[in-house]
């Protein structure tokens, strides 16, 4: 099973840009090495941060900052800036169709997957990088 990291990237990324605010041109290779991956990775994952209203940015200047005070960006904010419309945990959608169990998992599960999501953006909404710069 695959996991995608971007979440736990992007948060790494707006708590670098955090503790390092008064360094002047932080640059995505910078974040890329302390993330330990490359710059156009960051890039992307800035992008996303940036359209959702995360963070600023100056396109061919070094600068990227917060747009907002670290206890007014939740994980949820985060989440849902990376668009990655997947569960928490996914559904296999390769099932027997003959078979009656396979053939009614899906609907199922995502019933209860519904309710599992709920209560984990429930969460994520009272998380803030804040508490995460805390506890770096």
């Amino acid at each position: 099973m695959k996991y995608s990291l971007q979440f736990s990237d992007a948060l790494h990324i707006l708590a670098y840009l955090k503790i390092f605010e008064e360094n002047e041109g932080i640059t995505s290779q910078q974040i890329a090495e302390s993330v330990n991956t490359n710059p156009t990775r960051i890039r992307r994952i800035m992008g996303k941060l940036k359209k959702a209203g995360l963070i600023c940015s100056t396109s061919g200047v070094a600068t990227p900052s917060l747009a907002k005070s670290v206890d007014q960006i939740t994980f949820l904010a985060v989440y849902q800036a990376l668009d990655e419309q997947q569960r928490v945990i996914p559904i296999d959608e390769n099932t027997n169709l003959e078979c009656p169990v396979g053939k009614n998992i899906k609907k199922a599960l995502a019933i209860e997957y519904d309710q599992l999501d709920q209560v984990v953006e429930q969460q994520l909404a009272k998380m803030t990088l804040g508490d995460l710069v805390a506890n770096l």
